[in-house]
């Protein structure tokens, strides 16, 4: 979130740095510690483990490296960078849509022709249009790119009885935008990414198990408690015609069930209500809905500089622009930052280890901005 707010603000040093601590903790791998055991408690809510978020939007935070890598004349940690989207995004349970992000791949090629990597730009350009048709359209061997962003990424909802599966709903792609050039041109923008499309393709998740049989064990419960009531009351009742009939034994024992029945009856709807298989839906709300992308023919690299971008609202400069001796990008985003949103199971545990790790990263923040 710091990050997008900041290149929108061109405040590059900050998107890098806050990417840089994203990337990092996408990549730390902990197998232990009291949020994610508690995660998988049945009476733990998902969201109480880290958040790493689903693999398009782990795929956009290296979208966003590769672009601050541009802006820096770095073409080679760029196309490293729009690489890394595509490994993030093979965790979809469908083979064909691993790796699908036909937009890095665009990128990446684009990235390497600038570097003189001819043969590897082909070959990424031929598996990007493979994707998405309309990319053959795109001339990568053009020096310069623009790169728009469109639209509202997708929301996450829960669905099912107990909010246990996870599922997304279309932001919009957005209106495609009209460019202008310096020079009067017109370059049609390509649609290369519809964010929606990653989201609800990324297949099962393997936490999706577990939320199943909280939410069997949720039922199962439940049950246990109507079953157990219906025992107490019918116990009640024999009791009550047994000392009627002076069967005071016999009223005595079913007196008993009925005390225990209404007990194991309380516990088990104590326990219903304690479940919580409810789906992690936090989300980086930020994210656009779509991608545009153009390559406007030309060798004048001041072109990308002077371009204006109208899709709704105001027409708009580059928000940043990224080159070195051979080629020029820009990268424009025609919808507002969203202010961060408080999620309401966003919070910090009470665990002296999470009470630790929050300190440990306030005390940090200084020296990383």
């Amino acid at each position: 979130r710091l990050g997008v707010a900041a290149m929108a603000n061109h405040e590059y040093g900050i998107a890098k740095k806050a990417f840089d601590q994203s990337i990092q903790r996408i990549d730390a791998f902990r197998t232990g510690g009291a949020d994610l055991k508690a995660a998988k408690s049945k009476f733990q809510q998902e969201a109480s483990k880290d958040f790493k978020g689903e693999p398009y939007e782990r795929a956009m935070v290296f979208y966003y490296r590769g672009l601050l890598y541009l802006a820096d004349g770095d073409f080679s940690n760029a196309g490293a960078s729009f690489a890394r989207a595509n490994v993030e995004d093979s965790q979809a349970e469908g083979e064909q849509y691993q790796a699908d992000y036909a937009s890095m791949k665009f990128l990446n090629a684009w990235a390497l022709q600038c570097q003189g990597e001819a043969s590897r730009a082909t070959d990424l350009v031929g598996q990007a249009s493979a994707l998405r048709g309309d990319l053959a359209s795109l001339d990568h061997l053009q020096p310069n790119l623009l790169v728009v962003e469109a639209g509202d990424g997708p929301r996450k909802t829960g669905s099912g009885k107990y909010n246990e599966n996870l599922a997304f709903e279309d932001g919009g792609a957005g209106a495609a935008p009209t460019i202008v050039l310096t020079d009067g041109a017109r370059p049609s923008p390509v649609l290369a990414e519809e964010l929606y499309f990653q989201a609800s393709t990324r297949g099962g998740r393997p936490v999706e198990y577990i939320l199943a049989g909280k939410a069997k064990f949720k039922d199962a419960a439940g049950t246990a408690a109507d079953v157990s009531s219906a025992v107490a009351m019918g116990a009640l009742g024999a009791a009550g015609i047994s000392s009627a009939n002076g069967n005071y034994g016999a009223a005595a024992t079913a007196s008993y069930i009925s005390a225990a029945s209404t007990l194991f009856s309380l516990v088990s709807s104590a326990v219903e209500a304690s479940t919580t298989p409810a789906a992690d839906t936090r989300s980086w709300e930020s994210l656009p809905g779509s991608l545009w992308l153009a390559t406007p023919q030309g060798s004048d690299l001041t072109l990308v500089e002077g371009a204006t971008v109208n899709a709704v609202g105001a027409e708009r400069h580059a928000d940043l622009v990224g080159k070195n001796d051979r080629c020029a990008l820009g990268w424009f985003r025609t919808t507002p930052v969203p202010p961060p949103q408080a999620d309401a199971v966003e919070k910090i545990d009470g665990t002296a280890e999470a009470q630790s790790r929050l300190r440990q990263f306030q005390a940090a923040l200084p020296s990383w901005f």
